[in-house]
């Protein structure tokens, strides 16, 4: 009896260390198989990038093609180096075998620029600033604004926050309704929206120039029917308008 429960015993431990083997022979085949050539990058997706070409994305990851695709890229460090970059607001990365990163990302769009020691400061919608270009933006400019800090990747800080908040509210509400300002001259005190740059433009508070911004398109588009393309559009409170050439 004591005799068959010790030849039990050594059954199990021998099936014991034979499955154990055979554990160690399906990871160790699984890791050269994971290394071959099939699972090396060759591809990217990407989606999302307007900004940024394919290549400038692909090359701001740090990940290239011909490594492996599991133990040669790192994704956390490939969507650390994106996120780097202040005009990429969002980034997921993953992999899809056998040999492609997927890359969806969102950007920060331009959307205006202030004017600070002869250069432009780019900002996106929220104030933040992206870059900082000595060339004409192309975007609606405002100015008359003090400058505390202009750090790229973090918002803008001026003396009188309130105004540019204002301010970017201001060209979000035109945009809305398809009515854009060349350039914002901001002063404690009034604005002047130039619709056609120094030369036709609105004059009254933020908030007035904001709350009636419908009836100046419509004033707008009327005397430009009438070939008048200069002159200032003085807005008062409750929507009051008056036009002097």
């Amino acid at each position: 009896m004591a005799e068959q429960v010790k030849k039990k015993k050594k059954r199990r431990k021998k099936h014991y260390f034979l499955r154990f083997l055979v554990i160690i022979a399906l990871l160790v085949g699984v890791y050269f198989a994971l290394n071959s050539a099939l699972f090396y990058v060759a591809d990217f997706e990407i989606t999302g990038n307007v900004h940024f070409t394919d290549s400038m994305i692909t090359e701001m990851t740090g990940i290239r093609t011909g490594k492996n695709l599991f133990f040669e890229t790192d994704l956390r460090t490939a969507r650390y180096n994106l996120l780097r970059s202040p005009y990429v607001k969002t980034a997921k990365i993953s992999r899809k075998l056998p040999g492609t990163i997927v890359i969806e990302i969102e950007e920060r769009e331009e959307f205006a620029a202030v004017e600070h020691g002869g250069k432009n400061i780019i900002l996106d919608r929220d104030g933040l600033i992206l870059r900082t270009s000595e060339n004409e933006a192309y975007l609606p400019v405002i100015s008359g604004l003090t400058i505390i800090s202009a750090e790229e990747g973090k918002a803008l800080e001026t003396e009188q926050s309130y105004l540019l908040t204002k301010g970017l509210s201001l060209l979000k509400e035109a945009e809305v309704i398809d009515f854009y300002f060349e350039r914002v001259e901001m002063s404690v005190s009034s604005v002047k929206a130039y619709i056609y740059y120094d030369q036709y433009y609105c004059d009254g508070t933020l908030d007035n120039i904001i709350s009636s911004l419908s009836s100046i398109k419509t004033m707008v588009a009327s005397q430009y029917r009438e070939n008048i393309t200069h002159g200032v559009i003085y807005v008062g409170s409750g929507g009051y308008l008056s036009y002097a050439p």
